[in-house]
């Protein structure tokens, strides 16, 4: 299948079936690009990313295609999930400089907790990371196959995607109130999650009305980096306290944990502003807008 790329985006006169098996095909070819880099840790960024924008493309067929759905985003949920732990080391890293960085008193001895995390995580070897982007390499080829054989039934335009952008809306919308309401982490990583998926399906749809959806994609886009930010946060606090009992100062441990609390706190209120601005609309109203968007550009 012939593939002229365009990007991550809708066309204005291409059919919305084609379209979205064209995205697809897209992305997975730059996945398997991604895979092939030099840079490993950079390939297992890029990938994963590449994961999330697939997944959250078929989210958008899932009341339409469930079992287009069902197999696509189990394939690439699987691809991302392999590579997780090698990115997790990273993104511990990243928070641990993020709190020491927040430390107004000056510098504190934090250097022995540092040095506690990158003694309990395991070092996967460059030959092993190679195996494993290799292994992924294979399921993306494989998807790649799956996907440009794809047919969608007779659902014409918008209705193909409607129902999937009013779920995907409704579940981050709903995520946001049992955030605010429980003030858990665990319903704050939830709602990072349908965050992510929104914003790549408004990247999706930003050339509706571009003056309009770019800015609020990318305010999408920056709530997502907060609540990642805050979950980041929170795993490395866990990380911590599993081996709490090698810590030999509690005085250390206890200043780190209100620092790094503190942060979390500080990304919380800034999520949920943001997050108030971007789900204030009724589904319904969000849905028939976005329609009317639709309609008025296919009708350029």
């Amino acid at each position: 299948m012939r593939i002229i790329k365009v990007g991550f985006r809708l066309e204005q006169h291409e059919q919305t079936g084609s379209g979205l098996r064209r995205v697809l095909i897209e992305q997975t070819i730059k996945l398997c690009d991604d895979l092939n880099l030099e840079d490993q840790e950079t390939a297992i960024h890029e990938a994963r990313k590449r994961c999330k924008r697939v997944r959250a493309v078929v989210r958008l067929l899932r009341p339409t295609c469930p079992e287009v759905f069902k197999r696509e985003n189990a394939a690439f949920r699987n691809m991302a999930a392999s590579l997780s732990d090698l990115r997790d080391v990273t993104a511990r890293a990243d928070a641990f400089r993020v709190v020491v960085e927040g430390d107004t008193k000056g510098a504190r001895p934090f250097e022995p907790l540092r040095s506690i995390l990158q003694a309990h995580h395991q070092v996967t070897s460059k030959p092993e990371i190679k195996r494993k982007l290799s292994a992924v390499l294979k399921e993306a080829q494989e998807g790649r196959v799956r996907l440009e054989k794809l047919k969608f039934p007779g659902y014409p335009e918008f209705e193909l995607i409607e129902k999937g952008l009013r779920r995907s809306y409704r579940c981050g919308r709903k995520a946001m109130k049992e955030a605010h309401q429980e003030k858990l982490t665990p319903s704050f990583h939830d709602w990072r999650k349908r965050v992510k998926d929104f914003g790549y399906q408004m990247q999706l749809l930003r050339d509706l009305w571009p003056p309009l959806l770019k800015p609020f994609r990318d305010q999408v886009h920056a709530l997502g980096e907060i609540l990642g930010q805050e979950h980041d946060l929170i795993v490395l606090r866990e990380k911590l306290k599993e081996n709490a009992g090698q810590i030999s100062s509690q005085e250390v441990y206890d200043a780190f944990d209100n620092l790094l609390m503190n942060r979390v706190q500080d990304l919380q209120i800034q999520a949920r502003r943001l997050g108030a601005r971007i789900y204030a609309e009724e589904v319904g109203c969000f849905a028939r807008r976005i329609k009317t968007y639709w309609s008025i550009w296919r009708e350029g």
